[in-house]
């Protein structure tokens, strides 16, 4: 056998039919590749100056075409009459979304303020409207005549400081008649008497008391759907914390149903501290959770306020 046949062979593992096929193929290649060098070439002549008719005729067409746009385009935004907007009084507490829009509010901004009315917030006079975060100040400018609410009072530079004192004592007096209340064990007047909080705000911060337990900190209000920083700062200002009547889970006795349904339990940590029960006897104190290597120290922080051992 020819040397490089079985130098194919052994290398690549050909058998004789797939040698023969590949010489046939290099054939073609090498075929292929040199035919071109004895074929005549044509040189097709140019006709430089018909062409160059016919790239300035392309070049007049295209022209023609964007002027005309142009003059399509002006003549449309002549033709397009100014939209106005008509405004007129309007209690901003009562609008739809469709009566924002009109006004020239965006949908954004209205959804927006659908959601805080449905939250249980109110607009008393006619700046809260800019408590919406991201309302206009130019459409605001604009409605502010047309705002059927109180106008926020005003106060001339040249008041003498007594005087001013005064005013200011008078308006406080009068937008804030708030009574303290204890945040524990406070009713739904309690909570309405703050500005901003309405029947559903009320009842959501209640319900999630009795999830709770009962507060212990003031940080937890901002853990509550629908209060903004302004709402809490008030309740903070009218209210006290009494954690004496917290309602406390015995670790001892409780069942993994009872630890789950805690707003600060998931079911990793209830399963955690029911098993360690199981497995080393009752616990001693609460500071015994912290041998549960699963539960971390920022989920024990939170949770030990509601949690006793008998």
């Amino acid at each position: 056998m020819n040397p490089f046949f079985l130098w194919l062979k052994n290398t690549f593992g050909f058998s004789q039919k797939e040698i023969n096929g590949f010489l046939i193929l290099l054939f073609l290649m090498v075929l292929m590749v040199i035919t071109p060098l004895f074929l005549p070439h044509k040189s097709i002549p140019l006709n430089t100056l018909q062409d160059e008719k016919i790239i300035d005729s392309l070049l007049t067409i295209s022209q023609n075409n964007y002027q005309t746009n142009i003059d399509n385009n002006k003549s449309i935004k002549k033709s397009t009459p100014k939209t106005t907007i008509e405004l007129k009084k309007f209690n901003p507490n009562n609008c739809s979304k469709e009566e924002w829009i009109s006004m020239g509010i965006s949908e954004k901004i209205a959804d927006r303020i659908a959601n805080y009315l449905n939250n249980g917030g109110q607009f008393r006079k006619k700046e809260d409207l800019q408590k919406i975060y991201g309302f206009p100040k130019k459409q605001y400018l604009t409605l502010f005549e047309y705002i059927d609410l109180p106008e926020k009072p005003i106060y001339n530079s040249t008041l003498t400081n007594s005087k001013r004192n005064e005013s200011n004592l008078q308006k406080k007096t009068y937008e804030f008649k708030v009574k303290s209340f204890e945040i524990n064990s406070c009713s739904n007047e309690d909570l309405t008497q703050i500005k901003g909080i309405g029947e559903k705000l009320s009842e959501r911060i209640l319900k999630y008391r009795e999830r709770l337990g009962g507060f212990h900190s003031a940080q937890q209000y901002y853990s509550i759907y629908g209060l903004d920083s302004i709402v809490i700062n008030q309740i903070i200002q009218y209210s006290t914390i009494d954690t004496s009547v917290i309602v406390k889970i015995n670790i001892n006795t409780a069942t993994y149903e009872e630890l789950k349904n805690h707003v600060y339990f998931d079911y990793k940590t209830a399963s955690a501290i029911i098993n360690y029960r199981n497995q080393h006897g009752n616990y001693t104190s609460v500071d015994d959770l912290s041998k549960i290597y699963s539960i971390k120290k920022e989920t024990l922080d939170k949770i030990k306020p509601y949690l006793k051992v008998d």
